[in-house]
């Protein structure tokens, strides 16, 4: 079993090369934190054929175990008829799928390769602990939905059985014997299922318990119970694409669910940027929302991030927004800050590959504007050191306050500036003028 080890508290939370989106977080009886996701692995393609399972004790060592599941030569124990079964309706779409489609040609294309594609590539998953076992919950090309079991929460997940519903993106929650089941895509459908999991009980199946036209609903729902309200996550459209986290509250599981609005957009992290998925958990007392972020100029090579979350005592949960930072706090002065740990780009600026330094910040042009989100100064500064290529102008800004215009050239370099205003500040890059310019990483001191 291959194991890769990291300690982090940054964004992106994971090695550079583990492109896991749609995370499923989950405390599992153990106290330990599990995450379940997708795996972005080839330009152009949402997602593969295997599933890689995150551990951390602490939110600061983080376990990637891979191949914990694969749709490679998959055997199915159970099988269902789905072919009469209902998914996305390209005849009738939804108003939002009908104003891309027209709209967006590249989504179009993407929307009718997937339909077609006979890859057997694994959609965002969920899982739960039921009875003494470990369920992994996934969804395929097609709409096919199924369910693996495992005695670790880690998996291999084996023994794969289909569900009677064609979708993607389930969800699963379990309240004292019961277990209810979501799935589904422009809306949200649920049923109760039975303690094998293999078939909805008998007229449980509700319809339409999110849809697009009253909740935003695109995708990607995710079930939780905080005190005695039932609360829903998911992809959102409210700002014209899901680029949005948004959530509904209901006091029943099966609704009427009532919207309450954007948890986080990450939106402004690519220039392609096109989705977002993933969950709330709470860990140690505290609540957090994992999400994903798109980089390579491309809506795909999507990376674990995570940022701490208010729930407030009326129920409903502050609007954060995306940071460098992630779990760890400020950076303090000293702390080196990576090029792809930018949190949000204006313009043609986005992240890739570099040999030397495993990512950088690219194709950076004329008027575009770089954010890191948050840099603490608790004592007078007197300098910066840059590490870049190429040649540009920048001026510098903490929040509002301009700290200075520099002319920087292809080096690694000390430049002195002075700001001892004490707090917390975005530190924003903006590009005056440029030349063949990338970003590899920068300190104050």
């Amino acid at each position: 079993m291959k194991v890769q080890t990291i300690t982090n508290r940054r964004n992106p939370i994971l090695p550079l090369d583990i492109h896991l989106a749609d995370s499923e977080a989950h405390v599992m009886k153990d106290g330990t934190m599990y995450l379940y996701g997708s795996c972005d692995e080839k330009e152009n393609q949402y997602c593969s054929t295997r599933y890689h399972i995150v551990e951390t004790k602490d939110m600061e060592t983080w376990n990637v175990y891979h191949d914990r599941f694969s749709a490679e030569n998959l055997v199915w124990e159970k099988e269902v008829d789905v072919s009469q079964l209902l998914n996305i309706d390209l005849e009738h779409p939804t108003p939002f799928l009908k104003k891309v489609m027209n709209e967006d040609a590249e989504v179009a294309e993407m929307v009718e390769n997937e339909n077609q594609d006979k890859t057997p590539l694994l959609y965002a998953p969920d899982a739960t602990y039921f009875d003494g076992k470990y369920y992994l919950f996934f969804c395929m090309v097609g709409g096919i939905e199924g369910v693996a079991e495992s005695e670790s929460p880690i998996g291999p997940f084996r023994h794969a059985r289909m569900l009677p519903c064609k979708g993607i993106d389930p969800t699963v929650y379990i309240e004292g014997e019961k277990i209810y089941y979501f799935w589904g895509q422009f809306y949200l459908h649920g049923a109760e299922l039975n303690k094998t999991f293999d078939a909805f009980v008998e007229e449980t199946e509700k319809a339409e318990i999110l849809s697009e036209e009253e909740h935003f609903f695109h995708e990607g729902a995710s079930l939780r119970k905080i005190g005695n309200k039932y609360y829903l996550v998911f992809a959102d459209i409210e700002h014209g694409k899901p680029t949005s986290l948004g959530y509904a509250i209901s006091d029943s599981i099966f609704g009427p669910y009532e919207y309450k609005g954007v948890i986080i957009d990450n939106e402004g992290c690519d220039p392609k940027t096109w989705n977002n998925h993933g969950s709330i958990e709470c860990f140690q007392g505290q609540w957090y929302v994992f999400y994903h972020r798109s980089s390579r100029n491309s809506r795909q090579f999507r990376r674990l991030c995570i940022e701490p979350i208010t729930i407030f005592e009326d129920g409903t949960i502050s609007m954060v927004k995306m940071t460098s930072q992630g779990i760890g706090g400020p950076f303090q002065l000293s702390e080196q800050i990576m090029g792809y740990q930018v949190c949000q780009m204006k313009g043609n600026v986005y992240i890739d590959q570099d040999e030397w330094y495993g990512e950088k910040l690219t194709n950076i042009q004329k008027n575009d504007e770089i954010c890191f989100r948050y840099f603490q100064v608790k004592e007078k500064i007197k300098g910066i050191y840059i590490n870049c290529r190429g040649n540009a102008v920048i001026e510098l800004f903490f929040n509002q306050y301009k700290i200075g215009e520099y002319k920087l050239s292809d080096n690694q370099a000390y430049y002195p500036l002075s700001f001892s205003e004490c707090g917390i500040y975005e530190v924003t890059w903006k590009i005056r003028e440029v030349d063949h310019f990338e970003i590899l990483l920068f300190q104050f001191y």
